[in-house]
């Protein structure tokens, strides 16, 4: 429950935000002599006040979802610790240190490295809704090609989201195997050095911390190139609707060009980044949570 007032809390900072290019357009026309001094004046105090109210108040919501992930995060570690103290032998036999310490350090740590972006499920919609019909009130139907360019990311960015998914399920997996083996050696370490086993041990070390890198550079890369697409996106958002304005036969003025500009870099920050980054984060943790299911709750 707090959690969900802490998303519509950011959701609302987000709107508040999102208002202020509007506020903006008209502030414009001060220096075209369109609007009074007064108004004028009035204006640019109200784009101070929005600028600061969201500077304060959204660095505070973030360290709220922040802190309200971590003890998520601690929760789960009591459980875990609390269920290792209750287990019997034969669980004892079929787990190992080397899951739970993998689950303890990798796994949990999910929890709050992709907090600050989960608000923007619901903050990336509401703001591509208010911003379009803020965007059609200055292009008309020119701006139907950037709410089409960014439609067009939310499919891609959830496939991106479901293979970054089941990568971290095998870099787990491999993360345990290798875990495994240190613990073994560390605790045979007598009989290895007494049988000159080294080698042998180390190949299988390095050989079992090769495939778990592999896996990483694989994730690492989907990432890499998931946020060029997204960079790229950003340029073309705001290019595209301006040249199919222009090729309508409208007069692309200096306001419609701003707004244009602010708006669509607004949203792209959002469902460009943001969510494609809580997608990742969630197929991250569900995944993580199957495991701290299966290898310690279900033992």
């Amino acid at each position: 429950m707090e959690f969900l007032r802490l998303i519509i809390a950011m959701s609302f900072i987000e709107l508040v935000k999102s208002s202020q290019f509007l506020v903006f357009a008209f502030w414009l026309g001060y220096f075209s002599d369109e609007i009074s001094f007064e108004t004028g004046w009035t204006l640019a105090v109200v784009i101070c006040v929005i600028d600061f109210a969201y500077n304060i108040f959204r660095p505070y919501l973030w360290f709220r979802c922040q802190c309200l992930c971590m003890r998520i995060r601690v929760g789960i570690t009591r459980i875990i610790h609390l269920k290792i103290l209750r287990l019997s032998q034969k669980s004892l036999s079929s787990s190992s240190g080397a899951e739970i310490i993998n689950i303890l350090s990798n796994d949990l740590n999910r929890f709050d490295r992709y907090a600050y972006a989960f608000p923007s499920f619901l903050s990336g919609p509401l703001q591509m809704i208010f911003l379009a019909v803020i965007l059609w009130t200055y292009m008309g139907p020119s701006s139907l090609a950037a709410d089409i360019l960014l439609l067009s990311i939310i499919p891609i960015q959830a496939y991106v989201a479901v293979v970054i998914g089941k990568l971290r399920g095998i870099i787990g997996h491999k993360s345990e195997k290798r875990v495994k083996h240190i613990s073994e050696l560390v605790l045979g370490i007598v009989l290895i050095k007494t049988n000159a086993w080294e080698e042998k041990f180390r190949d299988i070390v390095t050989d079992a911390r090769m495939d778990e890198v592999t896996m990483i550079n694989k994730k690492s890369i989907l990432f890499a190139l998931n946020l060029s697409f997204l960079r790229i996106m950003i340029k073309l958002v705001v290019f595209v609707p301006l040249v199919v304005y222009v090729l309508l036969g409208y007069h692309l003025t200096p306001v419609t060009a701003f707004v244009t500009i602010a708006i669509c870099t607004n949203v792209m920050e959002s469902i460009g980044f943001l969510v494609p980054y809580a997608l990742s984060g969630l197929s991250e943790i569900v995944v993580s949570t199957k495991r701290i299911q299966v290898n310690i709750i279900t033992i």
